[in-house]
């Protein structure tokens, strides 16, 4: 980064805001235009022009590329229902966990085991089974093992 005015220094800081995809393309470029207006108008006009469109835009790539991860997750865990249950669960669990180690009771933890744990036997047959039909070259297994395990 080369040296420049303390506008310009801060101008950069404030870009950082963006999301680093949205920053990586358009920093360089977002920084020539603030030269050459605080060229053209002076630094104080630019500085709260520019204050506005940060402030207004910032939000806006924020919730857009949120939103981008948030269709990608969902489109991911949509072909794979196994791995999206396993990824809730877990958060879950680590939700009602934290809630037990604070508050010092064991009620959440029959809650974790009874909505979460007690089913997970079921999961992994059904996953196995999915696993045989969609593979059939995969050895038979016994089912009933994993059922009460």
């Amino acid at each position: 980064m080369a040296k420049g005015s303390i506008g310009e220094r801060v101008y950069r800081r404030l870009l950082r805001l963006y999301p680093r995809d949205f920053s990586d393309d358009y920093a360089d470029e977002m920084t020539r235009l603030y030269r050459d207006r605080v060229r053209g108008d002076g630094p104080a006009s630019v500085c709260f022009a520019l204050l506005a469109d940060v402030a207004r835009t910032v939000p806006r790539e924020q919730i857009s590329t949120l939103g981008q991860d948030v269709r990608h997750a969902w489109r991911t865990w949509r072909r794979t229902p196994v791995l999206a249950l396993a990824g809730v669960s877990a958060v879950a669990m680590t939700l009602v966990g934290t809630r037990m180690l604070l508050t010092h009771s064991l009620r959440h933890g029959y809650l974790i085991w009874n909505l979460f744990l007690a089913w997970m036997p079921l999961f992994f047959c059904l996953a196995a089974v999915r696993l045989t039909r969609a593979n059939p070259q995969l050895p038979r297994w016994k089912f009933w093992v994993l059922a009460t395990a």
